[in-house]
């Protein structure tokens, strides 16, 4: 009995374009014509997205960090006051 191994993945292509038959529940990458797992193409939607929520939520905590830096004590009352520009 020999083995055989047949890959089919396209290294050289990264996937990122897709043809869908939601009737037939058929994607079919856009680039090179490869047949895509509808889960898999899900998959990559699902952690793209949460890519992108992490990086809101780190660019809120630049954004309020750069905001405290704005603020300078008072000499008079000791309250942090925002600095006019």
């Amino acid at each position: 009995m020999d083995l055989v191994i047949k890959r089919t993945h396209s290294f050289k292509c990264k996937h990122n374009t897709y043809l869908v038959d939601d009737k037939l529940g058929y994607v079919e990458c856009g680039i090179c014509g490869e047949h895509l797992s509808p889960m898999w193409v899900l998959e990559q939607f699902c952690n793209s997205e949460s890519r992108a929520n992490l990086r809101i939520i780190e660019l809120n905590r630049i954004a309020n960090k750069a905001e405290k830096k704005n603020r300078c004590k008072c000499e008079k009352c000791g309250e942090m006051t925002r600095i006019q520009r």
